[in-house]
């Protein structure tokens, strides 16, 4: 396994922004970038799931890594997704990644087909050899309904030269940490869920990607800081806040909320492709209201 300077710190699950025709809207896209750059985030996951990756066609893709990576300059870390059903997609968007500059790919596992462990070895392997940038298994059963033993997942896939890390989009802290320490703490640890960051952070996570920080990143970026001075009181307090306003972006529809608030905040990110279903008026208009309520426009 490759040894890398690990990536830590806040990164934003980049949000796709859509313009009114439903193409890429890439000028949003740099104004969320130098948005969440100016309040101290460390990087960027591009074309995850809330990215909306998997509803992109690979030129899409392609052009959005392009204009993250140009816009960073080198100045942060980019994560570029390039997980896909096919592993010869994949591989292909690897090689593109590696040939922009970016600075790790990440990959979920397979979907759809149930190929079992063997299967998802060769998907990663193949996916590493396509370049030699450092990557990182994106983890999240939730929604690719894969799932594994931590022992499984160091014994089969330490093999692969270029595996650098873990995206652990999950709330079984206890499963990523035994990971952690199944590859010796060598694997560099990004978790997933923005509701429990502090508590993965405590965990061992090196840092952490999410959806919200495209939306409050001074809140997590402070949370962050507050860990690693050591001041769990002021991190603690920062994670609850930030979750209230999570909970009821969950309630009014997940993805499609979080784009709604980030109009609120004045950056119109357009519309989620289908099959997400766009909020109405009426849920957009109680969203604003309980936000206002916790004073999330004013955090």
């Amino acid at each position: 396994m490759n040894e890398t300077k690990k990536i830590t710190g806040i990164l934003p699950a980049l949000l796709t922004p859509f313009d009114r025709n439903g193409e890429i809207d890439l000028k949003t896209a740099v104004k969320i970038v130098r948005r969440a750059l100016d309040a101290g985030c460390s990087g960027f996951f591009v074309g995850g799931s809330s990215g909306e990756g998997l509803l992109l066609n690979s030129d899409e893709r392609r052009r959005l890594a392009e204009g993250v990576v140009k816009e960073v300059a080198g100045s942060a870390a980019v994560i570029v997704h390039v997980g896909a059903p096919s592993t010869d997609e994949a591989a292909d968007l690897a090689r593109h990644a590696q040939r922009i500059g970016a600075d790790a790919i990440s990959s979920i596992p397979p979907i759809y087909y149930r190929v079992g462990l063997q299967g998802m070895v060769d998907h990663y392997r193949l996916i590493g050899e396509a370049s030699d940038l450092p990557l990182h298994v994106y983890y999240f059963p939730g929604a690719t309904g894969v799932s594994v033993e931590a022992r499984d997942f160091a014994e089969r896939l330490s093999g692969i030269p270029t595996l650098r890390g873990l995206k652990f989009t999950d709330y079984n802290l206890f499963l990523m940490r035994q990971i952690q320490e199944a590859f010796g703490g060598r694997l560099n640890v990004l978790s997933g869920p923005d509701e429990v960051f502090v508590a993965a952070r405590i965990m061992g996570a090196d840092g952490a990607i999410g959806t919200t920080y495209n939306l409050i990143p001074q809140v997590f970026v402070a949370a962050d800081r507050a860990f690693r001075a050591g001041d769990l009181t002021t991190a603690q307090d920062l994670q609850f806040r930030a979750n209230r306003a999570i909970a009821a972006m969950i309630r009014h529809g997940g993805l499609p909320a979080f784009k709604a608030a980030m109009g609120f905040l004045g950056i119109d990110c357009g519309a989620s492709r289908r099959p997400l279903v766009p909020l109405s008026e009426a849920a957009r208009a109680l969203l604003r209201k309980e936000l206002e309520e916790l004073g999330f426009f004013d955090w």
